[in-house]
């Protein structure tokens, strides 16, 4: 079945009557560019509930959630493009975000030393081209205050570092917007494109032009395309694709932003907890909407703003297979130690819902399912600790959880559960974490079997009972440097196993 979307050219007559107009486009600096970012702004703002935050609980009543510091774009008047550091007690409600990739080179921070030279002025053309860019988007937007993490925390002091690392997650969700510099792979790249392109080029059916004419007269051409033949990617390819999306960090400052204005390669995208938005106009991303499995959707779950809520165990499920598998376990870290960190926002939310026990990684009020997750593909340990053994957050390596069965039923019993905590932060670093269960437990026999692949020869695991010569499954190691070698030289020995789970 081909299913037909309709577009006309702007200041076609076909407007009158609903049909969307496809703009032509030139650079993401113009002022066609700024007026339909403030278009968007204003939709969202009067139309949606994006900005709507999340209640802090009375045993976090201490956390303070807003940026100890901002960058004060309007400084010193108009005119004058120097800005500076200032400090925020809680009243500067009002700012912009940056996401961007810091890079190799050399980026341009605020340390102890320069701490006070940074609350006097900052030359705005000392600025790498990316800041520059957000402090120019800032203005236009008509904001008076950004947030950029290499200026706004002090870098070489770590208690400051700690602090504000704590509520990243917050600073972002309570922007008034994030401007993200997708295209770029550092601080130097800039936001700016030098020409904007049309999705139209990337379809795989061109357009089709019907040309009519109104009852007054008056020539019209509408298109007709298939939008199911242009991708199969809820989102744009230069959004997902970019060099940002690689980042850890960015991966919670896209879910909990309120709203986003993605600099891209090819031109300029809007992203709220509501909907999604390209410059060209050219894609109406409906299905984006609906689905729970996508930034805004997840969002939408989170912040209570989906007309048809979630259950725990459907939020259980996105946490794990789209929260942790699909998108952040892919993603790269600077610091190996940031790991549980870089999602404590994500976390925070989500155990707004839960009201569980938040396990470096896991949550205790349904930890048969969350351990059993399997790494995929190549694997590495940070040298430090970490997270324990059995939380994914342990290891460098994309991760995935198995399908269950809605007749799953467990098969231990949560006993005990304690974490150490690193900060303070009960969804971030810990120095120690165990859990005490009843349970199930039995020998197995595991043996490798060679098997013949496309690529070559794999090994893979497999468990056999006491008795039994058929396998009971197949076994996922967790580190391809396992010595499972036995005193006759196979690679098999006897292990004991604990049932998590069994589908009734």
């Amino acid at each position: 079945m081909w299913v037909g979307v309709d577009l006309g050219d702007i200041g076609d007559p076909a407007e009158a009557f609903g049909i969307t107009a496809k703009r032509e486009l030139s650079r993401t600096d113009s002022e066609e560019s700024f007026q339909t970012a403030l278009r968007w702004i204003e939709n969202c703002k009067e139309n949606h509930i994006c900005s709507k935050r999340l209640a802090l609980k009375s045993r976090e009543s201490e956390f303070l959630p807003w940026p100890s510091r901002l960058i004060d774009v309007e400084a010193f008047g108009e005119g004058d493009r120097d800005v500076r550091l200032v400090e925020n007690d809680g009243s500067k409600e009002r700012y912009v975000c940056l996401s961007y990739c810091w890079g190799q080179s050399k980026t341009f921070t605020t340390t102890s030393r320069f701490l006070r030279l940074r609350k006097t002025r900052i030359n705005y053309s000392t600025l790498p081209q990316t800041f520059r860019d957000v402090v120019t988007i800032t203005r236009r937007l008509g904001v008076r205050y950004v947030w950029i993490d290499a200026l706004c925390i002090i870098q070489d002091d770590r208690l400051d570092w700690e602090k504000e690392s704590v509520k990243m997650g917050a600073i972002y969700s309570m922007a008034y917007i994030t401007i993200a510099a997708d295209s770029g792979r550092d601080c130097h790249s800039g936001c700016f494109n030098t020409a904007s392109t049309s999705q139209e080029l990337s379809f795989d059916n061109t357009p089709f032009p019907l040309h009519s004419t109104t009852p007054s007269g008056e020539a019209s051409t509408i298109y007709l395309w298939d939008p199911t033949r242009g991708t199969t990617k809820p989102t744009p390819p230069e959004i997902d694709g970019s060099p940002l999306a690689e980042r850890g960090w960015v991966c919670q400052e896209r879910i909990l932003s309120p709203r986003i204005l993605h600099y891209t390669t090819s031109q300029l995208f809007w992203e709220c907890r509501q909907t999604l938005l390209a410059e060209d106009n050219l894609r109406p991303w409906s299905i984006y909407d609906s689905s729970s499995t996508t930034v805004c959707g997840l969002a939408r779950n989170l912040y209570g703003t989906t007309q048809d809520p979630v259950g725990r165990a459907n939020l259980l499920r996105i946490w794990y297979n789209h929260v942790v598998s699909e998108s952040y376990s892919r993603r790269k870290l600077t610091r190996a130690d940031d790991k549980l960190t870089a999602i404590s926002g994500i976390a925070r939310a989500f155990g707004r819902h839960f009201q569980s026990t938040y396990l470096a990684g896991l949550w205790a009020l349904d930890l048969p399912w969350g351990l059993s997750w399997r790494r995929r593909g190549l694997v590495s340990r940070p040298v430090e600790y970490r997270a324990p053994a059995f939380s994914w957050a342990s290891l460098d390596a994309i991760v995935e959880w198995p399908v269950v069965s809605t007749k799953s039923v467990a098969k231990i019993k949560v006993v005990d559960v304690h974490v150490e905590l690193s900060s303070g932060d009960p969804f971030g670093r810990v120095s120690g974490c165990w859990v005490k269960v009843e349970g199930y437990v039995s020998r197995a026999r595991v043996t490798a079997r060679k098997r013949l692949l496309a690529g070559g020869v794999s090994v893979v695991w497999e468990m056999f009972g006491e008795m039994g010569q058929l396998p009971l499954g197949t076994v996922f190691m967790d580190d391809d440097e396992v010595d499972l070698a036995g005193q006759d030289g196979e690679r098999l020995r006897w292990v004991e196993y604990l049932v998590l789970s069994h589908d009734g």
